[in-house]
């Protein structure tokens, strides 16, 4: 019984020896053909690192040109409306008629001139005589209200033939003539007083200039 168990032993022994030793000599085959795969790979990747680069494909890119595009750009002509006319009143350029005959008052001497035609002249010659008297202008604040009317003025005139100290005496209506008549005077030009043979002041003389429109 005993011998027949060690035998027993032996022989399992055994059998797990020649079971061992064919798996490992089964697996030597398949470790050595792996080995070797890797490295024939390793050889083709060391080849490929060292492998020039000048098979590589070229990538051509499409060329894309881009044109200039002229944009053409146009201002906005600015058209500059024209003035519009101003309406401008009606004045109708219409001058004083200055009453015909200028009246002139003396200084306190009792002589009083007739009233003639025209323009007065001297009746001696201690008076001036009257070389210019200018019409004056119509008012356009009274032309426009067709107003018409008269002023009186008192004037001196100088040595040189000029008025002066020209001033109104009265005026009719009031507030329309007086400066028209003034202005008027201021240009009148006489042919002065002679006192033995020399030009002097002669003062006092009165004139009613007339404003009135020619269609009335």
């Amino acid at each position: 019984m005993t011998t027949q168990t060690f035998t027993s032993s032996v022989i399992s022994a055994s059998e797990i020896k020649d079971s061992v030793l064919t798996r490992v000599l089964s697996v030597i085959p398949m470790a050595m053909i792996i080995t070797a795969s890797i490295f024939i790979l390793m050889e083709r990747l060391v080849h490929m690192a060292d492998a020039p680069l000048d098979d590589s494909t070229d990538v051509i890119f499409p060329q894309v040109v881009w044109e200039d595009t002229e944009i053409e750009t146009r201002k906005e002509e600015k058209i500059e409306k024209p003035p519009e006319p101003m309406e401008q009143p009606e004045v109708l350029e219409r001058e004083a008629n200055v009453e015909e005959g200028v009246d002139i008052t003396l200084p306190p001497s009792g002589f009083t001139p007739e009233k003639v035609t025209g323009y007065q002249v001297a009746y001696n010659s201690s008076l001036p005589v009257a070389q210019y008297m200018g019409v004056a202008k119509y008012p356009t604040r009274a032309l426009n209200r067709s107003v018409e009317g008269f002023v009186d003025v008192l004037f001196d005139v100088t040595e040189f033939g000029a008025t002066d100290n020209v001033r109104v005496l009265y005026a009719e209506p009031e507030g329309f003539f007086e400066k028209a008549a003034l202005q008027a005077v201021s240009r009148w030009r006489f042919q002065p007083k002679m006192e033995e043979d020399k030009p002097v002041r002669f003062e006092g003389m009165k004139n009613r200039i007339r404003f009135q429109l020619e269609n009335s």
